[in-house]
């Protein structure tokens, strides 16, 4: 469950800071 919720979460992660930057700047 630990490593399912941490890969699933990563790529999460990725995309919203990529998005969450693009808002920023």
């Amino acid at each position: 469950m630990s490593t399912t919720f941490s890969v699933d979460i990563h790529p999460a992660a990725c995309i919203g800071s990529g998005i969450m930057f693009d808002h920023a700047t």
